[in-house]
């Protein structure tokens, strides 16, 4: 199982396994955002400790998509703009264009 793997090799997939949890938190636990607060920002600053640039930006854009679903504009601009800052150091220009368009719809809202 995934957990198995992360034990075994904590600096290569311990935020995916993270990350896989905050989305599950993100579909089953709509009640309790604080849990799913926490489990992306764990997710994300797993990614940032094993220096995945690319997962950390997956991880903000996903908890992005999380707030924008919740609701909260705010908090869905700070991921994406953090995600955005990733892609960016990462080269990704079609992912940077891609949350562009994220944000710039939320800015109409």
């Amino acid at each position: 199982s995934m957990k198995v793997v992360a034990s075994q090799s904590e600096s290569n997939f311990r935020n995916k396994l993270e990350l896989l949890e905050a989305e599950q938190y993100g579909v089953t636990s709509r009640n309790d955002r604080a849990a799913a607060f926490h489990a992306y920002n764990t997710a994300i600053a797993s990614a940032q400790k094993a220096k995945f640039i690319h997962e950390q930006g997956l991880a903000c854009e996903k908890a992005g998509f999380y707030c924008k679903r919740m609701k909260d504009n705010e908090k869905s601009l700070m991921y994406f703009n953090q995600a955005r800052e990733c892609y960016e150091k990462w080269g990704s220009t079609v992912k940077v264009e891609f949350i562009q368009k994220e944000v710039s719809k939320l800015m109409l809202m």
